[in-house]
């Protein structure tokens, strides 16, 4: 699995938060979940999160639109990629890719949005970090 990070500014569009008050936020975006038709099947790739900054998420893995406000820093998320096969007759052939990590120092106000790309062939997993400034009518 080749494990890479890019960042850049202002080019997502994350949900609307409240007033971050100084923390910053980690916004799991869209993409973070995939569905598409693979020989006569779906396939379904994903980015769970269970950890940031070391301490649990809590029960249920953060995903798709899901977020966390993060105190300004270092942060680093570690979860898990997922790639998994249904077919048809609802037979299913799941594969769990290496953990994921990422880490960046994040600024106050800012939103981070998490956005991962998993080829169908379950050789890559790549994670994007996309940061926008939070507007002052936010």
């Amino acid at each position: 699995m080749i494990l890479s990070s890019l960042l850049l500014t202002g080019c997502a569009s994350p949900p609307v938060l409240p007033d971050l008050q100084g923390q910053a936020a980690v916004v799991m975006g869209f993409t973070t979940e995939e569905a598409k038709p693979y020989e006569g099947g779906t396939v379904y790739t994903g980015l769970l999160i269970h950890r940031i900054n070391g301490a649990s998420v809590g029960d249920t893995p953060l995903r798709k639109n899901d977020h966390r406000r993060v105190p300004p820093g270092k942060v680093v998320v570690e979860g898990q990629c997922y790639w998994y096969w249904r077919g048809i007759s609802w037979e299913t052939h799941q594969d769990l890719l290496e953990p994921a990590r990422l880490e960046w120092d994040a600024q106050p106000g800012h939103i981070y949005t998490l956005f991962v790309t998993i080829d169908e062939y379950k050789a890559t997993c790549i994670l994007e970090l996309f940061d926008k400034p939070q507007a002052a009518h936010d």
